[in-house]
């Protein structure tokens, strides 16, 4: 059974949803394509069918992570100097780290493999 190009569209930004959380929990090199796939819902073997190689899919959580933290500092714009310590403290915070999946990329990669050189 063949589905739509709309059906196969969704599928695959709920596969880069969910591999992302994975990956931003587990990390995305240990983690394996049933298990990326797993985190949607679906088997492994159906990977290739929505991508050419797992760099692909990391391309495409990559993307979608640096969209999503531009869109929540949008909303955190301020001049005031302690207003950004307060901001960076909590975007770099343990919360951020212990829910990975909820929170932006770059806050678990910092807190994970310490400050960024």
């Amino acid at each position: 059974m063949r589905y739509s190009a709309q059906h196969k569209a969704q599928t695959r930004e709920r596969l880069v949803k969910a591999a992302g959380a994975l990956a931003k929990r587990q990390g995305f090199g240990t983690t394996g394509v049933d298990g990326l796939m797993g985190a949607a819902g679906l088997k492994g073997s159906s990977f290739y069918h929505h991508f050419a190689s797992k760099g692909e899919l990391l391309k495409d959580i990559i993307e979608q992570e640096f969209e999503g933290s531009r869109l929540l500092l949008i909303g955190r714009q301020d001049s005031s100097r302690t207003q950004l310590i307060k901001q960076t403290k909590a975007y770099l915070s343990q919360e951020h780290l212990d829910n990975a999946e909820q929170g932006v990329c770059a806050a678990a990669l910092e807190l994970r493999s310490g400050p960024c050189r």
